[in-house]
């Protein structure tokens, strides 16, 4: 099972790359399941029941074996990894909300790019304080890539930055 971490209460809409990233996900294997973690219970009903987000991409069909649910404790427990969208600046009290149900070795892939602007700390110095695991593992994407692009099955590109997972294991240990 791979959760695809969501938004969470402060954001206004699901960001675009979350929804892209499991729809690319669930299209490459049928047989994998793929949890979206969502806020909003009516858009997660949709999802399940239709395989439309007719709320914010009413024109993508979502692939079959992708779940929405609104609990966290449901879409982590189990997981072979985490996808985390949720933009910089409402990573921390996401990664907070959710610690409990996260397994100390699940490995984070996150999309989320910039500097907590109140804290001017990066995605690699949230990850380990807010989920309270100098140890978790995690890489960061980031790069040209556009959620659109996805969706439509077109070429992309993102970096992963594995280096930067070293490092902090590194001065971690």
């Amino acid at each position: 099972m791979v959760p695809i971490v969501a938004i969470q209460s402060q954001e206004r809409r699901p960001r675009a790359d979350q929804e892209a990233m499991a729809a690319h996900l669930a299209s490459r294997k049928a047989e994998m399941e793929v949890m979206m973690l969502l806020r909003d219970g009516d858009v997660c009903q949709a999802i399940n029941k239709t395989h439309f987000n007719c709320k914010y991409s009413p024109e993508y069909k979502l692939p079959e074996n992708i779940v929405a649910t609104t609990s966290s404790k449901d879409a982590l427990v189990g997981a072979n990894f985490c996808l985390h969208a949720v933009p910089v600046q409402f990573s921390t009290s996401f990664l907070q909300g959710i610690s409990q149900h996260v397994d100390a070795n699940l490995p984070f892939i996150f999309l989320s790019k910039g500097l907590e602007l109140n804290t001017l700390r990066t995605m690699s110095q949230i990850i380990p304080h807010a989920l309270r695991n100098p140890r978790q593992p995690f890489i960061v994407l980031s790069g040209p890539s556009f959620a659109i692009e996805l969706m439509r099955k077109m070429p992309t590109g993102v970096v992963c930055d594995i280096l930067l997972m070293l490092y902090h294991f590194i001065v971690a240990a």
